[in-house]
């Protein structure tokens, strides 16, 4: 004969392993499923430019882009990886028949642009670089989802203080990066898209050799982590 009290606690034992079993696929479900958006979600962001974007002479996770991606991700401002379009030396005319060549779609919920620098140290006149830089600053405008609500403009670091400028003539370039920037701060601004100014951070180098990659030149991945700082608000807002 069985014991009422063996059946009960039988019963009460198969009723607590369906339950908890009940538990543990539902806690795997939301784990699985609900941590993280769909990879469809996930926020595009498209970084144009020059050295500055490709993070010459630093790792591919110390590109600013990259960087930038990292931290946004860390407070759940969820992103894909960054897709560059950059190269070092590129100029403004240069960067802007790349774009032209590329079959971009208007998807991307951030674009960042930061050109100019080679227009500078190849001696080009500003009046040149303003009339490509406005056919240029369109294209990000157009690429966004959010049109200027979507775009993001960094300034031109000062490569005079480096080592690799240090026996140039840098009063002169120093003032020529501000005449350039002057232009492209202007023109962000005008066209109501974010505007970052990064060459006082870059100009700290000067007292702080770490700012610098090992080639003398190129910001490094502090200097990189530094102007991330200032641009993680933009998303974050």
């Amino acid at each position: 004969m069985i014991d009422l009290k063996t059946k009960e606690i039988t019963i009460f034992k198969e009723l607590f392993i369906i339950i908890m079993s009940k538990l543990l696929y539902l806690s795997l479900f939301f784990i699985t499923n609900c941590s993280y958006p769909e990879q469809s979600q996930l926020k595009t962001f498209l970084a144009l430019g020059d050295s500055y974007t490709i993070g010459e002479c630093v790792e591919v996770n110390k590109r600013w882009p990259n960087q930038l991606i990292s931290q946004a991700n860390g407070i759940k401002k969820v992103f894909k990886e960054a897709q560059i379009i950059a190269r070092t030396g590129w100029t403004s005319d240069e960067l802007l028949a790349v774009i032209e060549e590329e079959e971009l779609l208007p998807t991307y919920d951030l674009v960042s642009l930061i050109i100019g620098v080679n227009n500078q140290y190849q001696g080009r006149s500003l009046e040149n670089f303003q009339a490509e830089f406005l056919v240029l600053l369109n294209k990000p405008i157009a690429l966004s989802k959010k049109k200027e609500a979507g775009v993001m403009v960094l300034s031109i670091p000062d490569w005079g203080i480096t080592p690799f400028g240090i026996n140039r003539n840098q009063a002169q370039i120093a003032q020529e990066i501000n005449l350039f920037n002057s232009i492209i701060k202007n023109a962000s601004l005008e066209a109501g898209v974010a505007y970052f100014d990064i060459t006082p951070i870059s100009r700290k180098a000067i007292v702080q050799p770490e700012l610098i990659a090992s080639d003398d030149l190129y910001p490094s991945g502090v200097m990189y982590a530094l102007c991330v700082a200032d641009i993680l608000t933009f998303l974050t807002n």
